[in-house]
This record gives C-alpha cells, sequence and structure tokens, in this order.
C-alpha cells in the first residue's frame, strides 16, 4: 500500500464508505482509501489510473466491487488486486456495482440497469418496470427475500420479488430517493436533501425486522 494520508489541506470527498470484515473501504474523489485498523489509519489504495471512485461494496466471502464514473471494478481478495469489468461500449456512466447472493451481478448506470449472470462476461439490460435511465444500485433484500432498486431524481423504490424480471413501484415518498434498505419491516430510505425517510405502515412482525447496516 502506499504511504497513509497525513494531510488535511486535500481532504478528499468521500462517496461510498463500506466496512468489511478483514478492512474498511472508502471510495472518494481521490482514489480508493483502506483502512485495516479500523478507520486509525486510511492509506490509498492504487486502481489502475483512476482516482475518482463513486461507489464500494464489500462481501463476505472478500468480494468488493469498486465503481468510477467509467470503469467498474471486481475484487476477490479484499482489495489486493482488482479486475476491470467488460462493459457494454453504450454504458456512458455507472453509479453502482452489486455482487447477489446468486453471484450474479447488478449494474446501475445512465442507460439503466444491466444484469450479469457470467461474471461480468457479459450483460443483459433490464427493464421489466424499471426506469430506462440513471438507475442508482439495485440491491439484495436479505428480509424481504427480494432486490430493491432506486433511479435518479425518482420519488419511489423499486422492488422486485422474481429475480428481477418483472418490479413494482412503492408509493410515491414527494421527494427524490437515493439509497434504502428495510429497518423492522418498513422501507427506510435516504433522499437526496430531506435526510432519512420512513415508509408508512404498520411493522411486520418481529421475524421480518432487521438491524440497520
Amino acid at each position: 500500500m502506499a504511504e497513509p494520508v497525513i494531510s488535511v489541506d486535500n481532504i478528499p470527498r468521500v462517496r461510498s464508505l463500506r466496512l468489511g470484515k478483514a478492512a474498511w473501504f472508502a471510495a472518494t474523489s481521490e482514489g480508493l482509501f483502506v483502512s485495516v485498523d479500523q478507520g486509525k489509519k486510511w492509506y490509498r489504495q492504487p486502481v489502475d489510473t483512476q482516482n475518482n471512485f463513486t461507489a464500494v461494496d464489500t462481501y463476505e466471502d472478500g468480494t468488493v466491487t469498486l465503481v468510477s464514473n467509467k470503469v467498474a471494478y471486481l475484487s476477490k481478495d479484499w482489495g489486493k488486486t482488482w479486475n476491470s469489468l467488460i462493459l457494454p461500449p453504450y454504458v456512458s456512466s455507472i453509479h453502482s456495482l452489486n455482487l447477489m447472493p446468486d453471484s450474479s451481478m447488478w449494474l446501475g448506470a445512465h442507460e439503466g440497469a444491466l444484469h450479469s449472470t457470467d461474471g461480468g462476461r457479459t450483460w443483459q439490460y433490464v427493464q421489466g418496470g424499471l426506469p430506462m435511465n440513471d438507475v442508482l444500485t439495485v440491491q439484495y433484500d436479505a428480509t424481504g427475500y427480494s432486490l430493491l432498486a432506486t433511479a435518479l431524481q425518482r420519488h419511489e423504490v423499486f422492488e422486485s420479488k422474481d429475480g428481477g424480471r418483472t418490479w413494482q413501484r412503492t408509493p410515491s415518498a414527494e421527494v427524490p430517493i437515493r439509497m434504502v434498505t428495510r429497518y423492522q419491516g418498513r422501507l427506510l430510505a435516504t433522499s437526496t436533501h430531506n435526510g432519512l425517510l420512513l415508509q408508512e405502515g404498520e411493522r411486520q412482525s418481529s421475524t421480518d425486522s432487521t438491524e440497520l447496516p
């Protein structure tokens, strides 16, 4: 790894932070930063020639996904080595890359949502109720056994219970939603300018509840 970051004159803008069991990762405007001592020291981790990342995610098996505006990366060893994924030429801007329990991957891009079942070698454009453009993220909801998606400037969450073939929209939250998770049976979302939003309605049973990530 590179030297630890000690200057406060050029503080990077953190776009995404994930606390993996072997390391913590921060995707920033100045590159990927990694901490192996629970945030006491951070090191810039070189990844090709990219230095402006928008999203990072970690998984229990040591997989880490990382995206810049133009390139998506996959690591199988907690970020020690990286492989860039070959994406369709029409993909112009990337928002997120998420791994599913069945090892398939979902890419959120300006052109919409793309799904890969072969490790990123080939991609299929998916709609089925999703917006045609600017899908921000598609993630697995282990509590609801479903997929949850959000899109740029959209006021609802999109949910699929059939592996992404068809999608249904939740009622409008009246403000744009960026990220979503499930908390005690209800959807908990982050908005662009309105903080946290909790879905209206009664809580489900305790067997359907989950802790905040």
